[in-house]
């Protein structure tokens, strides 16, 4: 099975969703082609990261097998994760996550999940995992 995400340019990198240990998300520098950053250890997903500004803070969205992440997009380090497991075994996370007003995102799965679910954002008071 092949995934379809779509990669997503920041600055002077391209971060492209997948999968995979120690490589879940990695950023390439546009010029040279060169890998900026790697991290991670989530299944991949068709899903296409999106960057949203949460409280001025700026973060790239990515929706994973099973959960959906924020990470810095500068240096791939988390900032936080929550779970959106499937009912059945096989689902798919394909939709991109939608970012609205108030720090609202919404992602959406099929396959036993259905919605999928809502989650209100706040900056993080710490730094970076």
């Amino acid at each position: 099975m092949g995934y379809s995400s779509s990669p997503v340019a920041y600055k002077n990198k391209i971060v492209v969703q997948v999968g995979g240990a120690g490589h879940s998300l990695i950023a390439f520098d546009r010029a040279e082609g060169s890998v900026v950053w790697k991290a991670h250890n989530f299944r991949n997903s068709s899903s296409s990261p999106i960057l949203i500004k949460v409280d001025g803070q700026e973060q790239l969205v990515a929706f994973m097998h099973a959960e959906v992440v924020g990470v810095d997009p500068e240096s791939g380090k988390l900032f936080w994760a929550h779970p959106v497991a499937a009912g059945w075994n096989f689902h798919f996370s394909i939709s991109t996550p939608v970012w609205g007003e108030g720090n609202l995102l919404f992602v959406s799965a099929a396959y036993g999940v259905g919605g999928g679910g809502f989650f209100t954002l706040a900056k993080p008071t710490e730094k970076p995992q």
